[in-house]
């Protein structure tokens, strides 16, 4: 049967970037050791398993889009490859230098299950070859079959698929915004402190407007002022930080690292984006407009006074799913709290919860989290 490469990130380490041309590289792999020349154009590329294929920069170019400012690690394996220079024995950190690739090959490959035990020799070199076990697969991708290459079953699963069935990928996400894609949680402490001082109440630290967050504004605001809202100056105070939050939601914002470049890849993939946050609608369209318009169809944020209930109530999402003209399963939801983990159950969409927001990981998975993952660049194996 053909095969396709999935967009999953991959590692591309430039050769002599790590070791000097003309020498013989050496990389310890978990399923063997590999031997090559350092040449102009030697190429290092490495699978989430860390299974490693050696390729020239013209494959490279061909066969992947590559980001030169996104680190790649390898996260599927306890064994990370590991190089030396085999001319004078010394090892080199190659991984350092290691950074993200995304398959982007439209020739389709055959694969098999190997029966027996096999070892893949290259360069013409007895010393140098990838071994296979019964189960693994080999690959011969169509258009040259001097790249041929083994994987174990379960990485090949991941990172390919059958022709005929690109169909079946998911052809949206929904994002929440604060603790997903963009880091507010500074100005949403300083806008919080200067409505309470405003109003002779004690300011907040940031741990505590932390963990205030996430179920909209007012109910930060609740949480924040002392006796929440049955204080007779809550509404004052609301106002007050809506006024304030509305003038300075940009001041210490920024994207966290990655977002951008998978925004970027998404969209190069065909995906649709939207975003979805309690946070107040006209500070969510700001903020889109400043950072994610080129990726966003839609950026819906809380509008209650218009019949549409805030999260985790599923009536923002389908908001967003209906101007992104997708269906309930074509989506995953993509956020960093409980309400995010509600929100996509109440929504009848997969969730993937990101570990670098306001929660921490223990609180996610006794929230019901499953898809965990720790770097922008690991939602990709979820498209």
């Amino acid at each position: 049967m053909d095969y396709k490469k999935r967009p999953i990130p991959m590692g591309c380490i430039i050769a002599k970037d790590i070791l000097p041309v003309g020498c013989c590289m050496g990389v310890r792999t978990a399923k063997g050791d590999i031997s090559t020349p350092v040449s102009e154009d030697t190429v290092v590329i490495i699978g989430e398993d860390g299974s490693v294929r050696i390729l020239n920069l013209d494959r490279l170019n061909k066969s992947f889009r590559i980001y030169k400012d996104w680190r790649f690690t390898v996260k599927q394996t306890d064994y990370v490859p590991k190089f030396k220079n085999k001319d004078t024995e010394t090892i080199v950190d190659g991984m350092a230098h290691a950074r993200v690739c995304i398959p982007v090959e439209e020739d389709f490959s055959r694969a098999f299950v190997l029966k027996h035990k096999v070892k893949l020799f290259k360069n013409k070199d007895d010393s140098s070859y990838i071994s296979g076990r019964p189960g693994d697969i080999m690959v011969l991708p169509n258009d040259d079959r001097n790249e041929a290459y083994m994987i174990s079953k379960t990485e090949f699963e991941k990172t390919h698929i059958a022709k005929g069935e690109e169909e079946n990928r998911k052809k949206a996400v929904v994002f929440d915004l604060d603790g997903t894609l963009l880091y507010t949680l500074e100005d949403l402490k300083n806008a919080t402190n200067y409505a309470l001082k405003q109003n002779g109440m004690p300011e907040r630290t940031l741990d505590e407007v932390r963990r205030f967050v996430g179920n909209g504004v007012k109910l930060l605001m609740e949480r924040a002022v002392p006796q929440g809202a049955d204080n007779p100056k809550f509404e004052k105070t609301f106002s007050d930080f809506k006024e304030y939050y509305e003038a300075h939601c940009n001041d210490n914002t920024a994207p966290y690292d990655g977002i951008m470049e998978l925004l970027k890849e998404l969209k190069l993939n065909g995906i649709k984006l939207a975003i979805v946050s309690n946070k107040l609608d006209p500070a969510v369209k700001e903020l889109n407009q400043l950072y994610f318009k080129e990726y966003m169809t839609s950026a819906v944020g809380e509008m209650e006074e218009e019949g549409i209930r805030k999260k985790p109530a599923p009536d923002m999402v389908q908001k967003a799913l209906k101007e992104l003209q997708v269906s309930a399963d074509e989506a995953i939801y993509v956020g960093d709290s409980d309400v995010d983990i509600a929100t996509a159950k109440n929504s009848g969409l997969e969730c993937v919860s990101v570990t670098w927001g306001f929660r921490d990981v223990e609180f996610l998975k006794e929230h019901g989290a499953t898809n965990l993952i720790d770097e922008p660049v690991e939602l990709l194996n979820y498209v």
